[in-house]
């Protein structure tokens, strides 16, 4: 894990900028250690096609992108989830994915428990 320097001072601090979506290159000057680039539902997440657009006009590593995925249809068998990790894997090496609705942020429900 790499560490951003000038905060806290050096080597003591995870800085993560979320914007919930892709900035600028010129926007990115501060050059947080991890950008999360989308957070939202699932029906409205960036195809593979745009989602690598954008990260590459924002010069961008995928090791400083993260995407936080909510709603995920329940119905969504292992392979679906497969499909999601497809589609942003070569763009996004940070992911949270559930199928929770609300307060989306306190458990993982049934992707991970087997439910």
């Amino acid at each position: 894990m790499r560490f951003a320097k000038g905060w806290n001072g050096p080597d003591e601090g995870l800085v993560v900028h979320n914007p919930a979506r892709i900035l600028d290159a010129e926007q990115m000057t501060s050059k947080p250690d991890l950008v999360v680039v989308y957070e939202g539902t699932y029906d409205d997440m960036p195809n593979r096609e745009k989602l690598h657009a954008q990260v590459a006009a924002a010069k961008r590593d995928r090791s400083d992108v993260a995407m936080l995925v909510h709603s995920v249809p329940k119905t969504l068998s292992g392979g679906g989830l497969r499909r999601i990790i497809e589609n942003v894997r070569r763009d996004v090496e940070w992911l949270y994915v559930t199928d929770l609705v609300d307060e989306v942020y306190l458990g993982y429900r049934s992707f991970w428990s087997g439910g």
